[in-house]
């Protein structure tokens, strides 16, 4: 069976990885399993050398291990492991709230915040919206806050997060965002956590907002297990 990439953006190589990803996270590639890099290139239509920098992209996300002569092989997941992402973004992104309000605040960051935070009502909205677009859109609603605060490890922990960890993998997956009904809420939450930035009442922004990422990690976490079974650990 070829796997269809689609019009994207992103490069081959990441579409292939993210695919692969997905697969990786479902069970589909099993853990201790060998990607055999001419049977991925044909199952995708493409020559080896996409394939080569998607495993490569891949190792970089912890998710295969790439070793001479042996080739590259699946590395294990546990369930612990992804609620560890979970909880470090968590307390990444809270850190940027109180760091926010500790600092003079520039009016530029606190409209981006604003403008982030409305687009994710009007995505929810949205009938053609997905969990993928709304993902995005919460994404960038809380890198808008982690901008914001001026902390810059803050903004380049959180990149390093996106690009060396498979926190984007596995929100490609239906997760906590699978549904209209759930779309609403965590857009609502999220205009809450709006409402105490703009009023200065910065222990009220970083409640609200670790209360919407611990219900969101709850919920993907619950969604993850139900779907497959995970390394012990």
């Amino acid at each position: 069976m070829t796997l269809t990439l689609l019009r994207s953006p992103k490069t081959i190589p990441e579409q292939i990885a993210d695919t692969c990803g997905v697969m990786i996270v479902d069970g589909r590639f099993t853990a201790g399993q060998r990607m055999v890099e001419q049977q991925v290139a044909e199952q995708f239509g493409v020559s080896r050398g996409p394939v080569r920098e998607a495993f490569r992209i891949l190792q970089k996300r912890r998710l295969i291990d790439i070793t001479p002569r042996r080739g590259a092989h699946v590395l294990p997941i546990s369930l612990a492991s992804i609620a560890d992402l979970f909880n470090v973004r968590m307390a990444l992104s809270c850190l940027a709230v109180r760091t926010l309000g500790e600092r003079d605040r520039e009016e530029e960051a606190l409209e981006r915040i604003r403008v982030r935070i409305e687009d994710l009502a009007l995505i929810a909205a949205d009938e053609e919206s997905t969990h993928l677009t709304f993902g995005l859109g919460m994404t960038r609603a809380v890198h808008a806050i982690s901008r914001a605060s001026g902390n810059e490890l803050v903004v380049q922990l959180m990149r390093e997060m996106n690009e060396q960890t498979l926190w984007t993998t596995i929100w490609r997956k239906p997760l906590d965002y699978a549904t209209p009904a759930a779309r609403e809420r965590r857009a609502a939450q999220m205009a809450a956590v709006w409402e105490a930035i703009a009023a200065r009442d910065t222990l009220t922004a970083e409640a609200r907002l670790r209360a919407v990422l611990e219900e969101s990690r709850d919920g993907a976490l619950a969604r993850l297990a139900a779907n497959r079974r995970f390394e012990a650990g």
